[in-house]
């Protein structure tokens, strides 16, 4: 395998993660606790800064994000945006009158092959939508080259004529990408993320987020911490860098890397080991 394919497809899938925030492990869903994997990733000052760098990205490759070309993956946000069109809305088509809410439990087959099961309950009052739905995916392939495993619940609410929404999702989730010749998976286990804002907007902020997480490249593990937020992401203007929040990542061996948004919209301030490694980190281009 090509040594920099293991470098860029991992920070690839970095590079699309959500905005890392939220409280302890303890308190997450149906994916267990989340904690730092046996095999972590050591974090020194010649790491933290492309590690943080890609987390805080909104973008779902490295080549965006650290412009190096970068084997194609999948982060959390991309897989999170993938998942919600699968598991939402699946009673709105159905002709039942859903102002009061109906509940589904229901089994559907993924375009190119494995399930979704998927029970919940939806309301769709107009403007206001909401759904609980817990899903469970076994090698689901709904993209060539792309399956999903693993189970989630989620709590969705959106106005639609506001474009105000809430998410909430926990559970464990791993997705694994064929690009020939490599075989990246990442796996997100103790996931509890919650989330609220305004998509027309482009508004956030993102409350809670912790997750262990672990890439591989072909079978060997790349990168894996325990990922979660000492403060709130905090986005109240639309723009591409947040003015506040506190992104955490924790390493092999009790290492850690940390960005810290300085309040300007502009820059970050990212520590690796407590030691600040750069107090001006541009972030109005992840």
């Amino acid at each position: 395998m090509n040594n920099n394919i293991a470098l860029t497809a991992s920070a690839a899938l970095l590079s699309g993660l959500f905005m890392i925030s939220g409280c302890s492990s303890d308190d997450g869903g149906g994916g267990g606790t989340a904690a730092v994997p046996a095999n972590a990733t050591v974090i020194d000052d010649t790491n933290a800064e492309q590690i943080i760098g890609a987390m805080a990205s909104s973008l779902s490759s490295l080549d965006q994000a650290l412009a190096v070309e970068a084997t194609p993956a999948m982060g959390l946000d991309a897989a999170i945006d993938h998942i919600k069109p699968l598991i939402k809305n699946r009673l709105k088509n159905s002709g039942i009158d859903l102002a009061t809410g109906a509940s589904f439990n229901e089994v559907e087959e993924c375009l190119y092959g494995g399930t979704i099961t998927a029970s919940g309950d939806e309301t769709d009052d107009y403007p206001n939508y909401s759904e609980t739905v817990t899903a469970t995916f076994t090698n689901c392939s709904m993209f060539d080259g792309m399956v999903i495993n693993g189970t989630v619940s989620g709590t969705f609410t959106e106005n639609q004529d506001t474009s105000a929404y809430t998410d909430s999702v926990t559970g464990s989730l791993s997705i694994t990408i064929t690009a020939e010749p490599d075989t990246i998976k990442t796996s997100f286990n103790g996931l509890n993320f919650q989330e609220s804002g305004n998509y027309y907007e482009g508004t956030f902020t993102t409350t809670k987020s912790t997750f262990a997480l672990s890439i591989e490249v072909n079978g060997t593990t790349q990168f894996a911490f325990l990922s979660e937020l000492k403060a709130n992401i905090v986005e109240s203007n639309g723009t591409s860098c947040p003015e506040s929040g506190h992104i955490l990542v924790t390493g092999g061996n009790g290492t850690t890397a940390e960005g810290i948004y300085n309040g300007d919209g502009m820059t970050m301030t990212i520590k690796a080991n407590g030691d600040t490694v750069n107090d001006s980190y541009d972030c109005r281009y992840l």
